[in-house]
């Protein structure tokens, strides 16, 4: 394997495992659990976290993993839908829009009338 081909392949399973942990989604819930705490029991429950995370991916990433799967009777295929839905289900918005779509407030869907004042 060529030096390029190595660095490539870190970089693809650098950013899969970036998109698929989420820090910057996830820092608005670790705060909020760890509102709490010391700092250094925010440390500690972050190092957990990440470690139980790692250990998860590690686990699916090996055979293991499509064991665990094939033992519950999911196949991969039908976690890949759910991906797909649950990406559509975050981002209605974005999944849906047409392209050069309405670009108005984001979040606010131009084509709906808005609720009456008095539900706002």
């Amino acid at each position: 394997m060529t030096v390029f081909r190595r660095q490539s392949f870190s970089f693809t399973t650098f950013t899969t495992v970036f998109v698929i942990t989420d820090p910057a989604g996830n820092l608005p819930v670790f705060m909020s659990l760890t509102a709490r705490m010391t700092p250094n029991e925010r440390k500690r429950a972050a190092w957990q976290a990440t470690l139980t995370s790692l250990v998860v991916l590690a686990v699916f990433r090996t055979s293991l993993g499509q064991q665990i799967l094939r033992l519950l009777g999911i196949s991969v295929a039908s976690m890949r839908f759910r991906a797909a839905v649950l990406s559509a289900h975050r981002r209605p918005a974005a999944a849906f829009r047409p392209r050069g779509g309405p670009r108005g407030k984001p979040g606010v869907d131009q084509r709906r009338p808005s609720f009456p004042s008095e539900f706002r």
